[in-house]
């Protein structure tokens, strides 16, 4: 998965992810760990400050 920050314009990688579609990103309620579904490599977590 890639994310691109406001204002940038490079994309960067997030975490090691792989570069698959995302289908639902998922934040959890108390701000821990997001949770990103992808098509056809599971559900992958990584930690909020990981995406820069």
């Amino acid at each position: 998965m890639v994310h691109r920050a406001p204002g940038r314009t490079a994309w960067q990688r997030v975490g090691r992810l792989p570069a698959v579609a995302v289908l639902q990103l998922r934040l959890s309620p108390d701000g821990g760990p997001l949770r990103a579904a992808t098509h056809g490599r599971g559900i992958h977590t990584i930690k909020v400050r990981d995406c820069g």
